[in-house]
């Protein structure tokens, strides 16, 4: 039986269209964001990067939203990411926004970012609650230890 988040249900319940998961793309690591990331695409809704930007030695979270409703870049938005029911909440801010999507940049604690992604290389599902939007991502983490690997080891490399 599968865990849900307690989180994650509680945004389920209160979402007036939860609707079927989309069926989701496969991890795959390329050039992104001005250096490398591994991505997972969920064709309906939007896409999750885990990302390491040329020159900075540093890895960034970057959700890309379909459909954000009105946003304004500079926006706090709280997001649970809840990997097999284990929830792992971080703070993101919007850095690009458009009618059709936005761009949400992690903000939080370096800290716990190797915590997080331990549980992602691990994980066997990822769903990702977005509060203010009324909405929950999930994305199939088969695959996720190796993209993550490449880009962690890319990055240590400067």
């Amino acid at each position: 039986m599968r865990r849900t988040s307690p989180i994650i249900a509680a945004l389920l319940a209160v979402m007036s269209t939860a609707g079927p998961a989309a069926a989701a793309d496969i991890w795959s690591v390329g050039a992104g964001r001005g250096g490398i990331e591994a991505a997972i695409d969920n064709v309906r809704d939007g896409s999750f990067a885990v990302a390491c930007p040329n020159g900075t030695r540093r890895l960034e979270l970057v959700l890309e939203v379909r459909r954000p409703g009105p946003r304004t870049v500079g926006d706090d938005v709280d997001v649970v990411f809840a990997v097999d029911g284990r929830d792992h909440p971080f703070p993101f801010r919007v850095s690009a926004a458009l009618p059709t999507s936005a761009t949400l940049l992690w903000r939080g604690e370096p800290a716990a970012l190797p915590v997080f992604l331990e549980a992602l290389r691990r994980g066997r599902a990822l769903e990702i609650g977005i509060a203010g939007l009324q909405r929950v991502e999930r994305f199939p983490l088969r695959g996720s230890a190796a993209a993550i690997d490449r880009v962690m080891d890319t990055c240590r490399a400067g």
